[in-house]
């Protein structure tokens, strides 16, 4: 069962979710003896593990997902009903049952904005084309050749357009001098 979404403003919205703690025990029961047919527990063969040893172990996950589940379905509902598209993900909170057999929870959550397109037919399309000319279509190739271009080392000078690697130290009248030292530095000549 679920109230009216409210408003927050903006685009958020809040909805009161409940959901029967009958329904969740059920499941989670049933989900249980499931799980005890193929639970595989050192000290029993698999499939007799007992019911009880399976709800201790997982009773508490099972349940978690159970209402999770349940929430989700009637927060879908919720917004199926009020044609509200959920953005992001809900803040559930709990609140306290008006009956002590129910679970109740607080959504808080946002949802897309709702869009009303106007006329457009009114509206004149302008299309812009740019001319290209052979030299643009060059240049650009000449450049993608550079970027793209494979190393490799040759023994003569460098000339225009190598990339050299250099080792190097800088001295102050003949001292050394921080930072001014390099080990394999890449330049273009």
């Amino acid at each position: 069962m679920h109230t009216d979404i409210q408003d927050l403003g903006g685009l958020q919205r809040r909805v009161d979710l409940t959901v029967a703690a009958s329904d969740v025990e059920a499941e989670v029961a049933q989900r249980l003896g499931r799980m005890a047919r193929q639970a595989n527990v050192p000290g029993f063969r698999r499939g007799k593990v007992p019911l009880k040893m399976v709800a201790a172990s997982y009773g508490s996950q099972v349940q978690a997902e159970v209402v999770r589940e349940k929430l989700g379905s009637e927060l879908s509902s919720a917004l199926g009903s009020n044609k509200l598209r959920l953005a992001g993900v809900p803040r559930l909170e709990p609140k306290p049952s008006d009956s002590g057999n129910d679970l109740s929870f607080s959504a808080t959550f946002e949802v897309y904005p709702q869009i009303d397109l106007g006329d457009i037919s009114g509206v004149e399309v302008q299309r812009y084309t740019c001319a290209v000319a052979d030299a643009d279509v060059d240049g650009t190739v000449e450049v993608i050749r550079r970027q793209r271009a494979r190393r490799s080392a040759v023994d003569r000078p460098a000339v225009d357009g190598d990339r050299v690697t250099v080792d190097f130290r800088g001295t102050v009248d003949g001292q050394p001098f921080e930072g001014g030292e390099a080990k394999e530095a890449n330049r273009v000549r």
